[in-house]
């Protein structure tokens, strides 16, 4: 079951801290943008661009940066290999109750998950070199 978000899309590159409301409110916003930009943007067989993941991001701290990122890459990682599985589940599944499962839709280059995974592997990379470069003129200083 899908839950549909009501969520203004001109707030959704709106910084946290520009959002009206507690600490709690902001915090519960920023998870449904989460999960809205993973829906659209990456889940299934949806097209990942640098140019949107840059629009979520450049608004954002580091720290948060790294942590979508890194959510997004396991997520995408757990989709993947679930998608890889559904094939062997539906053979022990024929086995068990001697059905017969048409093997289509099986080919899992339409999810382009290595393009995804090397995208996001990217863009984390890049926050994490940057992050690292600031902490290294501090202790320099």
């Amino acid at each position: 079951m899908k839950v549909k978000l009501n969520i203004d899309s001109k707030k959704m590159f709106m910084p946290l801290k520009k959002v009206k409301g507690t600490t709690e409110q902001r915090l519960q916003q920023a998870r449904e943008l989460n999960v809205e930009f993973y829906e659209k943007n990456i889940a299934g067989n949806n097209t990942l661009t640098e140019k949107r993941l840059d629009n979520l991001l450049k608004v954002t701290p580091a720290k948060i940066k790294i942590d979508t990122l890194q959510l997004y890459r396991y997520k995408s990682l757990s989709e993947n290999n679930i998608r890889e599985a559904i094939p062997m589940i539906k053979k022990i599944i024929a086995k068990l109750d001697n059905i017969m499962f048409v093997n289509k839709g099986n080919d899992l280059s339409p999810y382009k998950f290595e393009e995804k995974m090397a995208l996001l592997n990217k863009k984390l990379a890049e926050v994490l070199s940057a992050e690292r470069a600031k902490i290294a003129m501090k202790n320099k200083n």
